[in-house]
């Protein structure tokens, strides 16, 4: 299939609504699920597991994920691994046990990262392939939409029908994110030759070009990592009237500066995008720990839209400059591994961190973090080839 000079195809409309959808029921049962167990006599402790479980399979599976999106048609892996996903949620009411919850939770991590990986690989087919940074960009804004509307969609769901009707709410979300991606199509890029039958090779799990671009994002992920887990926590501390102000304006920043860096990215070198916002990001660290205002705490909500956006967006695009189409999958799939394990990491480093410092001074950590990514990143990806200069 050649490409088209459209970026808003059909294709890719499809892939957008199936990534979105996906991440609405994600986001409802991250959301849910500690409240359902709170309920249910378990406490935060069981919701904990859960969540652990969820991420060290989710972490693992991304290796068999992107060589599964090589070797088989990628939208059959995302419809996949969104029926995954659904089957787990449609189970989390049959049954009461931990244990059973720990399993069923088990299958939406590998749910949920067969479908991501294989998401974007698809995406990055289906654009024009001048245009894959900018496509890129676009369709990573679906999982910010999903993140500033799920809780929404799932509080006025449980206020109306109850937790049952809320889990088959976010199985049905898996069955439309699956029809989706099988009325879409991609091409399968410059695919690898078949060979004969070889022996098992660690290598056909893993895309090397990846690794570098997989190292910056752990250390980007791992100083913005803070705000999801600890920001609101911290902002109640201080007596703050509204902390979800906060996420709403970083995720409509986040959004218009996804879209901005895709297009600008085109133009403006990568390094210069992903050095200049992870010093933002720092700065806006800064301003949160140092400064008690209000106003000021929001206007870092601006910073750290803008920031992670734009620095994050690059990074995704960086990952399909350099690897070879036939091998977007195990590409996709190196990325991610780093991105899940830099979430688990700092929710693990700075919630050990604030039980014995101060919160403000973890905070000053994070912008350093982010200071050191910004000169990390020009030796982590200095001399990375594209694709193109790959084959030749």
């Amino acid at each position: 299939m050649k490409s088209t000079a459209r970026l808003f195809n059909r294709h890719f409309i499809l892939l957008f609504f199936s990534l979105l959808t996906l991440c609405f029921c994600h986001g409802m049962v991250c959301i849910e699920l500690p409240l359902y167990l709170t309920d249910a006599g378990y406490g935060t402790t069981a919701a904990g597991y859960l969540t652990a479980a969820f991420a060290v399979v989710a972490m693992l599976s991304r290796v068999f994920g992107g060589r599964l999106t090589d070797r088989f048609p990628k939208t059959a892996v995302v419809a996949a691994g969104c029926l995954l996903y659904a089957l787990g949620c449609a189970l989390f009411p049959a049954f009461s046990g931990i244990g059973f919850l720990l399993l069923f939770r088990m299958i939406n991590g590998m749910g949920y990262s067969a479908a991501t990986t294989a998401s974007y690989a698809a995406c990055a087919d289906v654009c024009p392939q001048e245009r894959v940074g900018e496509g890129i960009a676009y369709f990573g804004i679906a999982q910010n939409i999903a993140s500033a509307f799920s809780a929404m969609l799932l509080l006025a769901i449980l206020r109306r029908w109850g937790y049952p009707v809320s889990f088959r709410a976010s199985a049905a979300a898996g069955g439309i994110a699956a029809l989706c991606a099988l009325a879409a199509r991609c091409r399968t890029g410059a695919a690898a030759p078949k060979a004969e039958k070889k022996k098992f090779s660690i290598r056909d799990y893993y895309e090397k070009s990846a690794l570098p671009v997989g190292l910056t994002m752990f250390i980007v992920n791992l100083g913005f990592g803070i705000i999801g887990m600890y920001l609101t926590l911290f902002a109640v501390g201080r007596g703050y009237a509204n902390p979800g102000l906060f996420f709403t304006i970083s995720t409509v920043v986040m959004m218009v500066t996804k879209a901005a860096a895709g297009r600008v990215g085109e133009r403006v070198p990568s390094m210069a995008i992903i050095v200049g916002c992870s010093l933002i990001g720092a700065v806006g660290m800064l301003l949160i720990a140092l400064v008690d205002s209000e106003p000021v705490f929001y206007f870092a909500g601006v910073l750290y839209g803008l920031g992670s956006g734009a620095n994050i967006s690059r990074l995704d695009a960086e990952v399909y400059r350099r690897a070879p189409a036939s091998r977007r999958g195990a590409a996709t799939g190196t990325y991610m591994f780093f991105a899940d394990l830099s979430f688990g990491a700092s929710g693990l480093l700075w919630g050990s961190l604030m039980d014995v410092l101060p919160h403000e001074t973890v905070f000053l950590l994070c912008a350093a973090v982010l200071a050191a990514s910004a000169f990390a990143a020009p030796v982590l990806l200095r001399g990375g080839k594209t694709a193109e200069a790959v084959k030749e």
